[in-house]
């Protein structure tokens, strides 16, 4: 998958629909909607029955389950594809989607010596992983579709040396990967071939001989967890798997760790963590404990031996981002510090009483920290916004570059020498550009983005701050038309997620752009429970807090309204996996609020879904103190018969791995039953692409949500004509 569909992944679009009253021509009609039957299904918990009639629908193989989704789904087309400025949207998003191409064209070469990359085959977004020698040949090394349709390379590694890479083959977007291994001189697929991989890269020894990696068991039949059994492992290469060596497993049974894996930059050292909770960028699993492995020579790495421990228990969020010439750990962490400090860690003496701060908390969020030629780049937050600093080995600072406010930072690294800084930014109305900076002078180029020609701007982004339902004041970004009269009529679609430690910052989506040339204004809280602004944000809507997301959205719309932005009847809400937990539980909760809604691959059923590692987040239903409040809010148990909710748009896809297909199928047989008025409730289940979708589809599912809010907002015409 592309960097832009990664980035883009999470701010893709939703849409907007009128009042109940009144009837629309081409509305999607009730009496189409399959059949839903129900069954007599109770579960006791803790005392307290709770019926579940449409269990059945989580039978995903059952012949009548799959009849029932295509159904669903042949009944939401023509919703979706009757409508005038549908093919206008494709066009505008194309034509903005240049930003994105222009930018994976200028995509710097990594500063190793076989610059092996991900490329997008001419006129499609499949990519081939393809090597450019310096004089420009381009040869291709892999080409995953040759093997057979709906394959993608979802990850590749290469060795030290550059003279192998280790590669993910993903089918039809499963998160359950093959991994081969390429000889680059002469293209040659080896036989190696392992099962298992999932989230953590290999890493290679420096030898260039093998590599590390994380092996997970798959789910047994009838259980509803993602993974199991976690183990990291070394592979030689040309061995066949069954001979790979474990370097160290979990207890057995275990749903809820990860681990991971980073070699230490002498090579001689290899850094685990063992983990569980929400994964945050830069930082790992925000409960884990530290292990180290003493491979005694980097030429010549001995993987026999046992990890040892650095810390006990399962505890802060911990991450190995450099090494001190004397052998002292540089490890990011937010274990006393939650916006997250640099320590130094002797592996001899790794108790916290010894560690030393090198770069020491600060007012903003230390976001990420990358060592690129003896210095450290620090990507840090100031109310959800990039801040780049570069420090000295010794924690000294030595500049701070300058960024057009607004903006996000990505893909940032070591350039064509170790003196060259690249990284790219990005703002909600600027396509990314490439930033190369000079460490030593400080001299900056920046490749400019393409002009695109914005019809009904110009557009400007504005930081307010509102009140949640306690008090706490919740910034969002607004994304509107410069001058903008605040009269309540303005179509507004806001995005939300508010979980997983995962910060929601400014991103370039064409969707977005689109949604503007039609006179819609774009908001996006930074709501409790993400990452903005460091663990206590986060920690503010775990486990019992959980409700503090749903009331800072709920928050989000009560003051756009309030303040004249929008009006009810003009405002919609979207969002994504947690984010999908978020939209359906809110409509739930506050449907008088909104016109629309759309939820991607949800999670709607707290009580049938355990959540593994993200336990420690959420909580479970078997524990009898935390059953209360996941009942309390799950979106499936708190919809109530004969109102009038939201015009409602579902997608999700039969083999997603994280969040089950069946969460969507019950909760939009239960909404389409409970639904009172003419809004309509539609369903689109892809066959195949897992949990964030196929590449080949992106583009249509976009243009599916935006011809979803111009129907819904009654927008028939382009308002600056054709």
């Amino acid at each position: 998958m592309s960097m832009r569909k990664i980035l883009v992944a999470a701010l893709t679009i939703a849409s907007v629909l009128a009042a109940c009253s009144g009837s629309r021509p081409n509305a999607l009609s009730t009496s189409a909607y399959p059949r839903s039957r129900t069954v007599d299904s109770v579960d006791t918990w803790h005392g307290t029955r709770v019926a579940d009639p449409y269990r059945w629908l989580e039978d995903l193989g059952a012949a009548e389950v799959r009849r029932w989704a295509a159904t669903q789904t042949s009944v939401a087309q023509p919703y979706l594809r009757d409508s005038r400025l549908r093919p206008w949207l494709v066009s505008r998003m194309e034509q903005h989607a240049a930003g994105w191409d222009a930018h994976e064209a200028s995509t710097p070469a990594k500063g190793a010596q076989t610059p092996v990359r991900l490329d997008r085959m001419p006129g499609s977004d499949e990519q081939q992983l393809v090597i450019q020698s310096p004089s420009g040949m381009r040869r291709v090394l892999v080409d995953p579709m040759a093997s057979g349709p709906g394959r993608a390379i979802s990850r590749f590694v290469s060795s030290p040396d550059g003279s192998h890479v280790v590669y993910w083959i993903s089918t039809n977007g499963s998160e359950w990967v093959e991994t081969r291994v390429i000889r680059v001189s002469d293209g040659s697929i080896l036989a190696d071939s392992l099962d298992g991989l999932r989230f953590a890269e290999p890493v290679w020894t420096q030898d260039n001989r093998g590599f590390f990696y994380v092996r997970y068991e798959r789910p047994r039949r009838g259980e509803t967890v993602a993974l199991r059994d976690p183990s990291l492992w070394y592979h030689r290469l040309g061995t066949p798997q069954e001979r790979d060596i474990a370097i160290h497993r979990t207890a057995p049974g275990n749903v809820e760790m990860l681990i991971g894996a980073t070699l230490t930059p002498d090579g001689q050292y290899l850094f685990i963590t063992e983990g569980t909770e929400a994964a945050t960028e830069g930082l790992g699993q925000l409960r884990s404990r530290m292990l180290l492995l003493d491979l005694r020579s980097a030429s010549s790495p001995d993987v026999s031996g046992a990890p040892t421990s650095l810390s006990s228990v399962p505890d802060n969020g911990y991450q190995l981002v450099g090494q001190s010439a004397t052998g002292l750990l540089h490890v990011l962490t937010d274990r006393d510090a939650p916006r997250r400090r640099l320590v130094a860690i002797d592996p001899r003496n790794p108790t916290p009483r010894g560690w030393r701060d090198i770069i020491p908390q600060g007012e903003d969020v230390l976001h990420a920290l990358h060592a690129v030629g003896g210095r450290y780049v620090a990507h840090y937050l100031r109310d959800a916004q990039a801040v780049v600093r570069v420090f000295a080995p010794d924690g000294r600072l030595e500049r701070t570059i300058d960024l057009p406010p607004f903006s996000s930072v990505f893909g940032m690294r070591r350039g064509a020498s170790d003196d060259e800084l690249v990284f790219a930014s990005m703002t909600f109305l600027d396509a990314p550009t490439w930033w190369h900076t000079n460490l030593v002078t400080g001299r900056t180029t920046v490749t400019a983005a393409p002009a695109v020609s914005r019809l009904g701007g110009p557009y400007e982004t504005t930081r307010v701050r509102y009140p949640s339902k306690d008090g706490t004041l919740i910034p969002m970004f607004l994304v509107h038309r410069k001058g903008l009269v605040l009269d309540g009529s303005h179509p507004v679609l806001m995005h939300g997620y508010g979980a997983s430690h995962d910060a929601s910052l400014p991103g370039f989506d064409e969707a977005i752009q689109a949604w503007l040339e039609l006179g819609g204004v774009f908001a996006s809280p930074n709501l409790r429970g993400g990452g903005e602004f460091g663990r206590a944000w986060y920690e503010a809507a775990t486990l019992e807090g959980k409700q503090h997301t749903f009331d800072d959205f709920i928050a989000a719309a009560e003051w756009l309204i309030r303040e004249r932005w929008t009006s009810p009847s003009r405002l919609a809400i979207r969002g994504s996996s947690n984010g999908g937990l978020l939209v359906t539980g809110t409509i739930a909760q506050r449907p008088d609020l909104f016109a629309v809604a759309v939820a991607h691959v949800p999670q709607t059923d707290g009580l049938r879904f355990e959540r593994g590692r993200h336990t420690a987040q959420f909580g479970t239903p078997s524990n009898p103190a935390q059953f209360p409040f996941l009942y309390a809010y799950s979106p499936l148990h708190q919809l109530k018969p004969n109102r009038c909710y939201p015009a409602t748009f579902l997608t999700t896809a039969f083999n997603d791995e994280r969040v089950p297909a069946w969460h969507a199928f019950k909760f939009t047989a239960a909404l389409q039953a409970a639904q009172n008025c003419n809004r309509p409730i539609a369903l689109r289940v892809d066959a195949s692409g897992g949990h964030s979708g196929l590449p080949q589809t992106f583009s249509e599912h976009q243009a599916d949500m935006l011809t979803f809010v111009t129907r819904g907002v009654g927008i028939r015409e382009l308002p600056f004509g054709r």
